[in-house]
């Protein structure tokens, strides 16, 4: 198989399991009573959200909008992939104003974690680590492996024709974030810490 063909196979098949994932998570909050609205393309694309939900708390409509990060290798490996930019240089899921909470797909569970929060605590480790290794440089895909990487390294994917900037983090690093857990198997959504 081509490289070239490769890579249309693996976002192919990426873009199925997200989608599938999305549909889980949709299924189980509406399970859970919420009243749900997937995103357009448009904001799907645009403002990087996938589910908006609404909930009445103490007579006051809340609103929130999700992005659903279906399961994949890194999560496996105990690390979650970080968007800064996008494929077509635009601001990246960290970064996206309208989205207010990251979903991670685990292998038992999604896991919700504050986007605001996130983006704060990314940034105070990327500076950090940027001192540690004596560089900020942007890796092409060209050089190196995404494996082959450091944690907080930045990467381009420019091989496969795209301009996204990511990083990948360990999530021992940021599950501390972690405010709530909607388990798969029975549908039931656990508090962990109330951050709103």
């Amino acid at each position: 198989m081509s490289s070239r063909d490769y890579v249309i196979e693996k976002q192919k098949t990426d873009f199925k399991e997200g989608v599938k994932a999305q549909h889980v998570f949709r299924d189980l909050m509406i399970n859970l009573g919420f009243q749900c609205q997937e995103a357009t393309d448009y904001q799907d694309k645009y403002e990087h959200w996938d589910l908006l939900t609404f909930e009445r708390l103490d007579g006051e409509l809340n609103v929130l909008r999700y992005d659903v990060k279906g399961l994949k290798a890194g999560i496996k490996k105990g690390y979650a992939v970080m968007e800064i930019q996008t494929i077509d240089s635009r601001v990246g899921w960290l970064y996206a104003e309208l989205m207010d909470v990251l979903v991670l797909e685990v292998e038992d569970s999604f896991l919700f974690i504050n986007r605001k929060e996130l983006a704060t605590l990314m940034d105070g480790i990327l500076l950090l680590k940027d001192v540690e290794y004596g560089t900020n440089e942007i890796y092409s895909s060209y050089d190196v492996k995404f494996d082959d990487l450091r944690h907080y390294e930045r990467y381009k994917r420019d091989s496969w024709g795209n301009d996204d900037i990511t990083f990948k983090a360990p999530f021992e690093d940021f599950m501390h974030l972690v405010y709530q857990k909607l388990n798969k198997s029975d549908g039931k959504l656990e508090r962990i810490i109330k951050n709103w």
